[in-house]
């Protein structure tokens, strides 16, 4: 499997909301940070999107997800109308719990005619799939122009927000989450395939001699790998390889491999009943002890605690 497939396999959705946005002229919604990582597609019209100051133009056929949400604004036109997305009667179910993001609605924003109409989301990641991403992705994944590479799974969002409209069917919130790890799943391949990335793990994805040793230690995580290993793979000296892979990723080689191997065992241990012992001999730890330790580093607990979670 490739790097980017391996990063894709993270996504996973374990709760969705999905809306139609719907925004009068010279409107402005203010969204104000939750949980989870806000997405909107825009269908129709033109919007400007603000946030921390940075501002984005955005029109149809533009993907837009925030991995780290915090507050920020869309505007149609001037903006003059301002309403907070909280306060709005029409959005009942935007209630600050896990509980109530498991539905679809039909949000408007200021006086008709709507101008501006957008297919927004949330997507809540697991722990494990928003500590896999995080390090990769900017604050911002913006993807222009993509109605045509999007079109299949925007649609299939969109007939359900119709659908979760009506009293929802039995099922719903399985579909949805599927849709919605789908339509983000896609959205980020295009972007980690064909966008700049001036550094981070996705840059390094795209430097053929960093993607030799980040494979290395993917493919065979158990290796008890040395510097002169993953030098030799990248076809580097073992200071220029150390210097540049702290400089793309942000971290040491081995801060990488740890990080690797305790992703792969807390995925292992939600997806499955391999025992520990077993799981710190597959991981390249000398004993089922140094494992638990390292582990609960990384996590605050050991493997047994966050097994019974």
């Amino acid at each position: 499997m490739d790097l980017l497939s391996q990063l894709i396999t993270t996504v996973r959705v374990s709760s969705p909301l999905l809306s139609e946005l719907c925004i009068g002229r010279d409107s402005c919604c203010i969204i104000d940070a939750f949980l989870g990582a806000p997405f909107h597609y825009v269908v129709e019209g033109r919007v400007t999107l603000t946030r921390g100051g940075e501002t984005r133009e955005l029109q149809p056929g533009d993907f837009l997800l925030m991995p780290r949400w915090t507050t920020y604004e869309i505007a149609n036109g001037t903006g003059a109308t301002r309403l907070r997305l909280k306060d709005l009667a029409d959005a009942p179910n935007l209630q600050p719990s896990f509980e109530a993001l498991d539905g679809a609605l039909r949000v408007v924003v200021g006086p008709e005619p709507y101008t501006a109409r957008l297919l927004s989301g949330i997507a809540v990641f697991d722990a494990m799939s928003l500590a896999g991403l995080g390090r990769a992705l900017p604050d911002i994944v913006l993807l222009p122009d993509a109605a045509n590479r999007l079109r299949p799974w925007t649609q299939a969002a969109m007939a359900l927000v119709g659908e979760g409209e009506r009293p929802a069917a039995p099922g719903f919130v399985a579909i949805a989450s599927r849709a919605v790890e789908m339509l983000v799943s896609v959205a980020l391949r295009d972007w980690a395939a064909f966008a700049e990335h001036e550094a981070g793990w996705l840059r390094a994805v795209h430097d053929e001699r960093l993607a030799r040793a980040l494979n290395a230690m993917h493919s065979d995580p158990g290796r008890r790998w040395t510097l002169a290993d993953l030098a030799l793979r990248a076809g580097m000296s073992k200071s220029v390889f150390s210097e540049t892979f702290l400089q793309m990723l942000g971290e040491t080689p081995f801060d990488y491999l740890r990080r690797w191997r305790m992703h792969l065992a807390t995925q292992q241990l939600l997806d499955t009943r391999v025992s520990v012992a077993q799981l710190a001999s597959e991981l390249g730890y000398r004993s089922a002890l140094s494992f638990s330790r390292a582990f609960r580093v990384t996590n605050g607990c050991t493997p047994a605690e966050f097994r019974r979670r």
